[in-house]
This record gives structure tokens, sequence and C-alpha cells, in this order.
């Protein structure tokens, strides 16, 4: 069974706002799951990412070096609390789009995330 990968979005975070390396096992390039595209957005905003099949990597850049991306994350909708906090200490300003079912989750999880 193939971890969460909304879940361990968070883990792989700290290394990109660290600087350090974190691997998260059972989330690689043949997930099915949409949210394990994060990754590309890490990358983006300046990590290292690499993936084998079942597991991927993430290096964050060295401090104060996260930059801000413009993105439509529709097909990574769980993971933009994950961005939206990166997005926080990253240079320059993060535009996210295409979240809008967010809204409709156990809460409005946009005005939880920027409130």
């Amino acid at each position: 069974v193939e971890a969460d990968a909304s879940s361990a979005s968070y883990p792989l975070a700290i290394a990109a706002a660290t600087g350090t390396t974190v691997v998260a096992e059972g989330i690689g390039s043949r997930s099915t799951q949409g949210d394990a595209r994060v990754c590309e957005i890490f990358a983006r905003m300046g990590c290292t990412v690499a993936q084998s099949a079942h597991e991927t990597s993430v290096t964050g850049p060295p401090s104060g070096a996260l930059r801000a991306v413009d993105v439509n994350m529709a097909d990574t909708t769980d993971c933009f609390m994950t961005v939206a906090a990166l997005a926080a200490i990253a240079e320059g300003t993060t535009r996210i789009r295409g979240i809008a079912n967010q809204r409709v989750k156990e809460c409005d999880r946009i005005d939880a995330t920027v409130t």
C-alpha cells in the first residue's frame, strides 16, 4: 500500500525550509496520487528532488534561497497548505491557483491557512 502523498509533503517541506535532506519511502515516481507531484513544485522553488519508483528525496536550498512560484495546484490541492507554508519563507510572492475545492473540506482550508 502506497504512503499518503499529502502527509509525506510535510516532512519533505522541512527539508526544503532547512536546507537538509528528507527521504520519503513509499512515494515515488510511480505514485498514482496527484499530490505526489508536489515535489515538482519543491523543485521549482529551488530544491533538489530525486525519485526512484517508490522513494522521494528532497534537499532544500541553502537558507534564504527558496524561490516564490506561480502554480496551479488543481492536481495537488491537498498539498497547498504545505506550499503556502514554504511561500512564507520564500523570496518573492507566491501565487497558488486551482484550489477552490479546499473551501469545502472539513473546514474552509484556504481561510484557515491565511488566518
